[in-house]
């Protein structure tokens, strides 16, 4: 069981600390573990869970591939 400090779980996750924070406060992240008095890390096995868990399928060829949305025009001066 290998322990991951906090930049260790950015840079796994790819999400910033505040994010990281915010996910923990709902509850949607994994349990911190108590290291010291003034420090925690999180266990990697957990992490990868839930990294695999957020994981989407492939985005299908057609979203791919969808046509642009016109833009909406400046209106003509009418003569």
């Amino acid at each position: 069981m290998k322990i991951l400090r906090r930049p260790e779980v950015e840079a796994k996750t790819t999400l910033s600390g505040p994010t990281i924070w915010r996910h923990i406060q709902a509850g949607t992240f994994p349990p911190q573990v108590q290291l010291g008095p003034n420090s925690v890390g999180w266990i990697e096995e957990e992490i990868d869970a839930w990294i695999a868990s957020r994981q989407r399928g492939p985005i299908p060829f057609e979203t791919l591939n969808a046509p642009k949305r016109e833009t909406s025009r400046k209106p003509t001066k009418a003569a």
